[in-house]
């Protein structure tokens, strides 16, 4: 007898799971991921409805090796960036679409008697993540158009001198399109973009449309921490831009978004001993004064692993529970570095 695929597997933890004694089996019963939306769509004619059934997720074992695509369309899920993006945020251990022999796989589930018959109709679920937003992200970037067009033109800009004059507007210019090309990805579904990443993109476009809007207003020169946080934001947009656009091979799927691990480590300037049970805190460059976009390391002090997605941040230690640094606050260019050979950073506690 041949082994049981996982799509088979899927199929039979949700049988058991709705079924006559409505004992749940293999099925995880927490609710649904933050802000993941459903709808019904049908691929042979492009036709959408809304659709009224909860999601699940049903935990199963896979005896045999499998493709995430595949496992979603044979559960009903249609196949996508956004549907691939929660099969990655649902289940960490996956790096890549290939599900090995012998994983233990967590997988959407939906439930109700609209979608049964809509499904034996030819229809299938679509997964829309970070909804509300990937629509704020989406408004936003309009303006940043808009008001990008507007600072070219206006005397703010003109009142630099040639190489700041320069350097402004070569970085808008690259933040545009990192943004549009963003904008792209969005509204064709084709790349899963993690919840941490929108909020990241989203924070320094409404960072910039500010500093864009408050110069014109005034009508006078950029200054120079303006200036930083413009080339900051466009550095980092031009990072993600690479992830976003990466490379693959034909009928190659995205991988998940790469992360970068960084190890700190903290001492004390009086006598250079190790400083312990500091929190680690962290927040992209641009936005690190605005304590919504403040994150911190799990494990305290010393030392302290944490990754986060390819960006620019300021990194420091404060006393768990107060991100009021305690440390030295430094610039991390994070790029590379895995659990193996993490990305050092010192910091100085006085």
């Amino acid at each position: 007898m041949k082994p049981l695929t996982i799509a088979a597997l899927i199929y039979f933890a949700a049988c058991a799971a709705y079924g006559a004694e409505g004992t749940p089996a293999h099925i995880a019963q927490e609710s649904q991921q933050d802000d993941v939306s459903i709808a019904a769509f049908r691929p042979s004619d492009r036709r959408s409805l809304p659709l009224e059934a909860s999601l699940t997720y049903a935990t199963v074992d896979a005896h045999s090796a499998g493709v995430l695509t595949n496992i979603l369309t044979e559960n009903g899920i249609y196949a996508d960036g956004e549907s691939l993006g929660l099969m990655y945020d649902i289940n960490p251990q996956l790096k890549t679409a290939h599900v090995p022999s012998g994983s233990t796989l967590r997988i959407p589930v939906v439930k109700g008697a609209e979608w049964n018959q809509l499904r034996d109709a030819g229809f299938l679920v679509t997964i829309t993540r970070d909804a509300e937003l990937k629509q704020t992200l989406l408004r936003e970037s309009e303006r940043l158009r808009y008001l990008s067009g507007k600072f070219r033109a206006s005397s703010s800009l003109q009142k630099l001198d040639n190489r700041a004059r320069s350097k402004v507007a070569k970085s808008l210019t690259a933040t545009v399109r990192s943004v549009e090309t963003f904008g792209t990805v969005i509204e064709q579904r084709n790349r899963p973009i993690p919840t941490a990443v929108l909020s990241q993109v989203k924070g320094e476009v409404d960072s910039l449309n500010g500093i864009l809007a408050r110069e014109m207003n005034s009508n006078s020169p950029l200054v120079s921490a303006d200036i930083d946080a413009v080339d900051t934001i466009a550095d980092s947009m031009r990072v993600r831009v690479h992830t976003l656009l990466e490379e693959r091979g034909a009928g190659e799927l995205p991988k998940r978004w790469p992360e970068v691990w960084v190890r700190v480590k903290t001492r004390y300037a009086r006598n250079g001993r190790d400083a312990s049970s500091y929190r680690v805190y962290y927040a992209p460059q641009a936005l690190y004064r605005r304590s919504e976009y403040i994150e911190s390391f799990d494990k305290l002090t010393t030392p302290s692993d944490g990754s986060v997605p390819p960006a620019n941040y300021m990194i420091w230690v404060g006393v768990p529970g107060n991100p009021r640094p305690v440390s030295d606050l430094k610039k991390l260019r994070a790029r590379e570095g895995s659990q193996e050979n993490p990305v050092v950073v010192d910091l100085v506690i006085q």
